[in-house]
């Protein structure tokens, strides 16, 4: 992984379900597993209300 940081491990990441990952107090980004093997990450920032997202749960 040049120049690429490990946010966390796959295994811990729900399936169907995130993590947030918290590198200060102003930047999160919110790591999720739609489907099994498959993680994506976003800004934890919600664009609305402008807060950061303190946990990702399952639905």
């Amino acid at each position: 992984m040049s120049g690429a940081r490990r946010l966390t491990k796959k295994t811990d990441v729900p399936l169907n379900g995130g993590v947030v990952v918290h590198f200060d107090d102003e930047t999160s980004v919110v790591v999720a597993q739609p489907a099994k093997g498959t993680c994506t990450a976003f800004d934890a920032k919600c664009t609305h209300q402008v807060w950061l997202c303190s946990e990702a749960t399952t639905t």
